[in-house]
């Protein structure tokens, strides 16, 4: 039986609030800075979530069904490319896995959303890395790492140490390390 990531990935499933893949990646960017419990399920990880106790949680047999099925990685890939663009980022490949990530040529403009001390956004691109990678997207989860850790190379102080630290260990097998 497949779990709920997996149909949802699929098309064939909702959120426990009701909304399909579809539905969320329509999302105006107005609605993806608000709405905070949609990101759970674009991007859902091996652990529970601190902040939404419905969150859906990978499991190996989700695992499996994403390394097997090029479609459901296919859509996590258009996930990461919709958060992608909210951040003022782009993918350069037309398919997973992606040759690189860069700043799109709005990025000052849209980076001014997240860029902040303190920002949820951190916490939402520290759980895409990981979720790309354990849903066999680790190459373009290294990829998104790399850019950002230019981006904060680049923009000294606006990006916390410990933000930083959780980037780079998201990149681990086991992160918890």
């Amino acid at each position: 039986m497949a779990s709920n990531i997996v149909k949802f990935y699929a098309g064939d499933g909702t959120d426990d609030q009701g909304r399909s893949l579809e539905y969320i990646l329509a999302f105006a960017d107005s609605e993806i800075e608000s709405t905070h419990d949609f990101i759970q399920w674009l991007f859902p990880m091996e652990t529970e979530s601190a902040f939404n106790p419905s969150a859906p949680i990978v499991d190996r047999q989700t695992q499996l069904g994403f390394f097997q099925d090029s479609a459901l990685r296919a859509n996590l890939c258009r996930g990461c490319r919709r958060m992608l663009h909210f951040y003022g980022l782009r993918c350069e490949a037309t398919g997973p896995p992606s040759t690189g990530v860069a700043t799109a040529p709005d990025f000052h403009v849209r980076s001014k959303n997240w860029m902040t001390a303190c920002n949820h956004n951190y916490l939402r691109m520290t759980r895409m890395l990981r979720s790309l990678r354990c849903l066999g997207l680790a190459p373009c989860s290294q990829r998104l790492c790399l850019c950002l850790a230019q981006i904060a190379a680049e923009h000294p102080g606006a990006v916390p140490q410990v933000t930083l630290q959780h980037w780079r260990m998201s990149q681990l097998d086991d992160p918890s390390v």
